[in-house]
């Protein structure tokens, strides 16, 4: 078992109960963990989906940079030796990759958000307004057919207020999904004192120049999922010696062969 500090600030109490106030700990294990890093934010691309052996090799590059980074002393995260010897550049791509991982547990344990896509991938056509260059890293979907839009920030060192008030900034650029406005916007920062730690926040309204997207929801779960569709149970066995083993529901099996995804809602896979 391992477990993982955070701090949460923002959330109505009466919508999202007291694991949502203040500091608390998360309890999760590697699987958990591994699996948010092969879900998070899925591409669209026709090289992955088309070509199993990319989607497996994704798979892998996903698991192992979790396992290179991370290691466990007790049942605490700390950075590894390997992480720690990097130069800045490479800590920089590590710790974003991190932060994405954490912001997908996170939004699934706490929130019960069990999608979380690149934006980019659910709208390639999307763009900003001329004051702003920014826009938020995932769009989340829950069981409720709702869209929250989430944030992702991710530092090899300690807390970074600075990074937090521009993720603040970000989650405000989209106004609509569609035709209704995200039930939820959600910054998430992932950051090591001496272990990884969390915060998690619902930031206030923010005054700018938004944009709405065109978002629908076939489209979107064809593209979370496009990283798995086109694996074969061969693919899928040669995962298994380094300690990745992928096994889909009958009801997610059932929606790759017919396209037909409605019936995820019931389930939150």
């Amino acid at each position: 078992m391992l477990e993982i500090k955070y701090k949460a600030k923002a959330f109505p109490k009466s919508l999202y109960g007291k694991h949502l106030q203040g500091e608390h700990t998360l309890s999760t294990d590697w699987y958990e963990i591994i699996w948010a890093a092969i879900t998070v934010g899925k591409r669209n691309s026709v090289q992955i989906s088309s070509h199993g052996f990319f989607s497996l090799f994704e798979i892998i590059n996903r698991s192992t940079l979790v396992w290179m980074s991370l290691k466990q002393n007790s049942n605490q995260l700390e950075r590894s030796g390997v992480y720690l010897d990097m130069d800045p550049t490479e800590k920089v791509f590590v710790s974003f990759s991190l932060g994405m991982v954490m912001s997908k547990l996170f939004a699934l344990r706490l929130l019960g958000i069990p999608w979380l896509e690149h934006v980019s991938n659910v709208n390639s056509s999307i763009s900003t307004k001329t004051t702003t260059k920014s826009r938020p890293d995932l769009i989340g979907l829950n069981v409720r057919k709702e869209f929250v839009i989430f944030e992702a920030k991710g530092r090899t060192n300690n807390f970074d207020t600075t990074a937090q008030a521009k993720a603040k900034g970000q989650t405000k650029v989209i106004h609509k999904v569609g035709t209704v406005q995200p039930v939820l916007r959600v910054t998430c920062q992932s950051y090591f004192k001496n272990t990884l730690e969390v915060f998690i926040e619902d930031p206030e309204e923010i005054q700018g120049e938004p944009i709405n997207i065109e978002v629908l929801k076939h489209d979107y779960f064809k593209s979370y999922y496009s990283i798995f569709q086109q694996l074969t149970e061969e693919e899928l066995s040669q995962l298994k010696p380094i300690g990745v083993e992928i096994r889909y529901s009958e009801t997610l099996s059932e929606a790759f062969k017919t396209g037909k995804y409605e019936a995820l809602f019931e389930g939150g896979e």
